[in-house]
């Protein structure tokens, strides 16, 4: 396969950024360059932005006009219509816009199983972190001078086997934290000494990676946490495979619970947190199932899984891709 040039790279990268733009797309089209095809995207997505804010502006007016209609048939007394008229004044808009520049900050949050069976994914991901934290800063700034986009990484491991009644000692190096940062740098330094180590049974310390998720200070107006693993938490109800600990987590007398503390990053009354997780396996789908068994009547929505089990070679880039796909949501616009 010829070697690609660093403009064609760049132009893929860009690529990915403009919904329904595509190599293909582009050798179709009457452009004779990339950077003219990739204006005339770009030019075709603030026009699609700004229509879908005329359409909710319109929609905020009906919004307005109805409540004002309701307040006038209150003072009249006519409380059948004054009722229905607040009932369609309540009701949520059918769409809602979200431009960067009401999106000023983003909180994103990777959770990163970093046992022995993630080493090939865990040396790919290094740069990928990377990436995504660079592109989705660069991203942001071009709709907003102010916007803030803060990353942090938690590589999390597992216990090794119990001894006289007790949990068993922590896999070296333990669980590896870098609060939020702006610095890019700075994430840098935690991911690239990540090694892949440890995972005595077949599920893995979930609830220490989640632990750690809840003690960051969550402040960004929009908040991501990507949990990627291929193995499941520990605790029979959540698998079917051997587990030195099958009544769950061994770090207290009763345990941490997963699906209570993804409730609390969830929940309107916690951290407000979109949680997403990255599929590599089947084996974790037992798991998921428990989790949003217990979310969605709760917290009104489950986990966000995102399918990665056929991306084979792909995975890293498909990573990448899935990452920046959910969090620019934010910014483009949220039906």
């Amino acid at each position: 396969m010829p070697a690609r040039s660093a403009r064609k790279i760049i132009f893929e990268d860009d690529l990915a950024y403009l919904p329904g733009a595509t190599e293909r797309e582009f050798k179709l089209s009457a452009h004779k360059t990339w950077d003219g095809y990739l204006q005339a995207m770009r030019s075709k997505l603030e026009e699609s932005r700004a229509k879908l804010i005329r359409e909710v502006n319109k929609e905020i007016l009906e919004k307005h006009t109805q409540t004002s209609a309701a307040c006038e048939a209150t003072s009249l007394k006519q409380w059948d219509t004054a009722l229905e008229l607040f009932l369609q004044a309540s009701e949520p808009f059918a769409g809602m816009v979200e431009t960067a520049g009401a999106v000023a900050s983003v909180d994103i949050c990777f959770v990163m199983d970093c046992t022995g069976s993630m080493a090939s994914l865990i040396i790919s991901c290094r740069e990928k972190v990377m990436r995504i934290a660079s592109n989705l800063k660069a991203e942001m700034e071009q709709h907003s001078s102010e916007a803030v986009v803060r990353m942090s990484f938690i590589a999390y491991r597992d216990y090794t086997a119990p001894s006289e009644g007790r949990a068993g000692a922590y896999d070296v190096p333990g669980i590896d934290v870098c609060g939020f940062t702006e610095d890019i740098a700075t994430l840098k330094g935690v991911v690239a000494r990540q090694v892949a180590s440890g995972g005595n049974d077949g599920p893995e310390d979930v609830c220490g990676g989640l632990r750690e998720a809840l003690a960051l200070t969550w402040t960004a107006q929009k908040r991501h946490l990507f949990l990627v693993a291929d193995a499941p938490c520990h605790g029979e109800r959540y698998h079917d495979f051997a587990d030195n600990y099958p009544a769950g987590d061994p770090t207290t007398p009763t345990g941490l619970v997963p699906e209570e503390q993804l409730e609390v990053l969830m929940a309107e009354t916690g951290k407000r947190t979109q949680v997403h997780f990255m599929r590599l396996t089947k084996y974790t789908d037992k798991m998921v199932a428990v989790f949003n068994e217990h979310l969605e009547p709760r917290v009104g929505r489950g986990v966000n899984v995102v399918d990665l089990t056929s991306s084979g070679d792909a995975l890293s880039d498909q990573f990448e891709a899935c990452v920046t796909k959910e969090v620019s949501r934010d910014w483009v616009h949220r039906a």
